[in-house]
Protein backbone atom coordinates (compact mmCIF):
# COMPACT_ATOMS: atom_id res chain seq x y z
CA UNK A 1 0.00 0.00 0.00
CA UNK A 2 1.49 3.36 -0.76
CA UNK A 3 2.08 5.78 1.43
CA UNK A 4 -0.84 8.48 0.01
CA UNK A 5 -3.17 5.36 0.54
CA UNK A 6 -1.75 4.45 4.20
CA UNK A 7 -2.27 8.58 4.90
CA UNK A 8 -5.71 8.46 3.34
CA UNK A 9 -7.12 5.04 5.76
CA UNK A 10 -5.55 6.61 8.57
CA UNK A 11 -7.54 10.11 8.19
CA UNK A 12 -10.52 8.62 7.31
CA UNK A 13 -10.40 5.84 10.08
CA UNK A 14 -9.65 9.30 12.51
CA UNK A 15 -12.14 10.91 11.02
CA UNK A 16 -14.98 8.12 11.58
CA UNK A 17 -14.09 7.70 14.99
CA UNK A 18 -14.71 11.67 15.50
CA UNK A 19 -18.23 11.13 13.72
CA UNK A 20 -18.96 8.56 15.54
CA UNK A 21 -18.25 10.20 18.93
CA UNK A 22 -20.57 13.28 17.08
CA UNK A 23 -23.49 10.93 16.93
CA UNK A 24 -23.27 9.17 20.04
CA UNK A 25 -22.43 12.05 22.06
CA UNK A 26 -23.03 15.15 20.93
CA UNK A 27 -26.31 15.66 23.13
CA UNK A 28 -24.66 14.75 26.18
CA UNK A 29 -21.70 17.58 25.52
CA UNK A 30 -24.31 20.26 24.57
CA UNK A 31 -25.49 19.18 27.88
CA UNK A 32 -22.38 19.82 29.74
CA UNK A 33 -22.08 23.06 27.88
CA UNK A 34 -24.99 24.18 29.15
CA UNK A 35 -24.63 23.26 32.38
CA UNK A 36 -21.07 24.91 32.57
CA UNK A 37 -22.49 28.38 31.04
CA UNK A 38 -25.00 28.25 33.38
CA UNK A 39 -22.62 27.95 36.58
CA UNK A 40 -20.62 30.57 34.89
CA UNK A 41 -23.65 33.07 34.09
CA UNK A 42 -23.22 33.36 31.10
CA UNK A 43 -25.89 34.09 29.18
CA UNK A 44 -27.33 32.35 26.01
CA UNK A 45 -28.19 35.13 24.36
CA UNK A 46 -23.90 36.04 25.00
CA UNK A 47 -23.36 32.26 23.66
CA UNK A 48 -24.67 28.92 23.09
CA UNK A 49 -23.60 25.37 24.63
CA UNK A 50 -23.92 24.69 20.71
CA UNK A 51 -21.66 26.99 19.46
CA UNK A 52 -19.32 25.55 21.71
CA UNK A 53 -19.32 22.02 20.85
CA UNK A 54 -19.59 22.50 17.37
CA UNK A 55 -15.65 24.66 18.15
CA UNK A 56 -14.73 21.70 19.74
CA UNK A 57 -15.51 18.91 16.96
CA UNK A 58 -13.97 21.32 14.84
CA UNK A 59 -10.79 21.57 16.64
CA UNK A 60 -10.86 17.68 16.95
CA UNK A 61 -11.46 17.48 13.34
CA UNK A 62 -8.28 19.65 13.05
CA UNK A 63 -6.13 17.07 15.31
CA UNK A 64 -8.13 13.98 14.07
CA UNK A 65 -5.15 12.11 12.98
CA UNK A 66 -3.08 12.04 16.64
CA UNK A 67 -5.94 11.88 18.99
CA UNK A 68 -6.34 8.75 20.73
CA UNK A 69 -9.36 8.92 22.23
CA UNK A 70 -11.42 12.22 20.31
CA UNK A 71 -14.67 12.21 23.52
CA UNK A 72 -11.81 12.82 26.08
CA UNK A 73 -9.94 15.74 23.81
CA UNK A 74 -14.23 17.51 22.87
CA UNK A 75 -14.84 17.28 26.72
CA UNK A 76 -11.71 19.08 27.42
CA UNK A 77 -11.97 21.43 24.86
CA UNK A 78 -15.88 22.06 26.06
CA UNK A 79 -14.00 22.94 29.26
CA UNK A 80 -11.28 25.34 28.30
CA UNK A 81 -13.74 26.80 25.78
CA UNK A 82 -16.25 27.82 28.74
CA UNK A 83 -13.60 29.17 30.84
CA UNK A 84 -12.02 31.29 28.35
CA UNK A 85 -15.29 32.69 28.05
CA UNK A 86 -15.71 33.76 31.32
CA UNK A 87 -12.17 34.80 31.57
CA UNK A 88 -12.49 37.05 28.48
CA UNK A 89 -16.33 38.58 29.90
CA UNK A 90 -15.12 39.43 33.19
CA UNK A 91 -12.32 41.34 31.34
CA UNK A 92 -14.82 43.11 29.14
CA UNK A 93 -17.09 43.56 32.30
CA UNK A 94 -14.51 44.78 34.13
CA UNK A 95 -12.99 47.64 31.14
CA UNK A 96 -16.98 48.47 31.31
CA UNK A 97 -17.18 49.66 34.81
CA UNK A 98 -13.72 51.22 34.30
CA UNK A 99 -15.01 53.02 31.72
CA UNK A 100 -18.60 53.85 33.40
CA UNK A 101 -16.82 54.92 36.73
CA UNK A 102 -12.81 55.61 36.20
CA UNK A 103 -13.15 59.70 36.45
CA UNK A 104 -10.80 59.18 39.99
CA UNK A 105 -8.84 62.52 39.24
CA UNK A 106 -9.76 63.29 42.54
CA UNK A 107 -9.85 60.04 44.02
CA UNK A 108 -6.53 58.65 45.33
CA UNK A 109 -8.02 56.17 47.93
CA UNK A 110 -8.15 52.61 46.07
CA UNK A 111 -11.20 51.64 48.38
CA UNK A 112 -13.45 54.77 46.77
CA UNK A 113 -12.26 53.67 43.79
CA UNK A 114 -13.60 50.11 44.58
CA UNK A 115 -16.47 51.09 45.98
CA UNK A 116 -17.86 53.11 43.14
CA UNK A 117 -16.49 49.96 40.93
CA UNK A 118 -18.47 48.02 42.79
CA UNK A 119 -21.29 50.37 42.82
CA UNK A 120 -21.63 50.67 39.08
CA UNK A 121 -21.43 46.32 39.05
CA UNK A 122 -24.50 46.61 41.39
CA UNK A 123 -26.30 49.00 38.85
CA UNK A 124 -25.26 47.00 35.88
CA UNK A 125 -26.86 43.85 37.79
CA UNK A 126 -30.20 45.71 39.10
CA UNK A 127 -30.96 45.92 35.19
CA UNK A 128 -34.06 44.00 34.21
CA UNK A 129 -32.90 40.92 32.24
CA UNK A 130 -33.38 41.99 28.76
CA UNK A 131 -31.77 45.39 29.23
CA UNK A 132 -29.04 44.05 30.84
CA UNK A 133 -28.40 41.65 28.04
CA UNK A 134 -29.06 44.17 25.50
CA UNK A 135 -26.15 46.33 27.69
CA UNK A 136 -23.90 43.62 27.44
CA UNK A 137 -24.08 42.56 23.90
CA UNK A 138 -23.90 46.23 22.59
CA UNK A 139 -22.05 48.28 25.22
CA UNK A 140 -19.72 45.24 26.46
CA UNK A 141 -19.18 42.92 23.67
CA UNK A 142 -19.27 45.87 21.04
CA UNK A 143 -21.76 44.35 18.62
CA UNK A 144 -24.06 46.57 16.75
CA UNK A 145 -27.48 47.49 17.41
CA UNK A 146 -28.60 45.35 14.63
CA UNK A 147 -25.49 42.25 15.34
CA UNK A 148 -27.67 42.87 19.12
CA UNK A 149 -31.40 42.24 17.93
CA UNK A 150 -29.97 39.00 16.08
CA UNK A 151 -28.29 37.82 18.74
CA UNK A 152 -31.43 38.54 21.10
CA UNK A 153 -34.65 38.10 18.43
CA UNK A 154 -35.69 41.45 18.48
CA UNK A 155 -35.37 44.56 16.78
CA UNK A 156 -33.00 46.89 16.57
CA UNK A 157 -35.12 49.62 17.46
CA UNK A 158 -35.94 47.67 20.46
CA UNK A 159 -32.67 47.33 20.90
CA UNK A 160 -31.84 50.29 21.27
CA UNK A 161 -34.45 51.62 23.09
CA UNK A 162 -33.24 49.23 25.98
CA UNK A 163 -29.50 50.13 25.75
CA UNK A 164 -30.43 54.14 26.05
CA UNK A 165 -32.93 52.51 29.49
CA UNK A 166 -29.84 50.86 30.85
CA UNK A 167 -27.73 53.66 30.39
CA UNK A 168 -29.77 56.03 31.96
CA UNK A 169 -30.76 53.92 34.67
CA UNK A 170 -27.46 52.99 35.28
CA UNK A 171 -26.24 56.97 35.40
CA UNK A 172 -28.99 57.49 37.78
CA UNK A 173 -28.17 54.81 39.77
CA UNK A 174 -24.55 55.89 40.10
CA UNK A 175 -25.49 59.25 40.35
CA UNK A 176 -27.33 58.45 43.22
CA UNK A 177 -24.88 56.85 44.90
CA UNK A 178 -22.32 59.29 44.44
CA UNK A 179 -24.40 61.92 46.00
CA UNK A 180 -25.56 60.01 48.54
CA UNK A 181 -21.99 58.86 49.31
CA UNK A 182 -23.11 55.08 50.37
CA UNK A 183 -22.49 51.69 47.92
CA UNK A 184 -25.74 50.46 46.85
CA UNK A 185 -25.90 47.06 49.21
CA UNK A 186 -29.41 45.96 47.75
Amino acid sequence: MSEDKQADTLSAVAMGAIEAVFLEGRGQMAGRARKLLREAEIPGSVTSAEDIVQEAFLEAVKRAEVLRNPRAYLFKVINTSVRRRVGLLARQRESTVLLLCDRSDHCNDFAELSVRRLTVADAIDQLPVAQRRAFHANKVLGFTQEETADLLGKQPGTIGVQVAKAVAAITALVSVAAVCGWRMGW
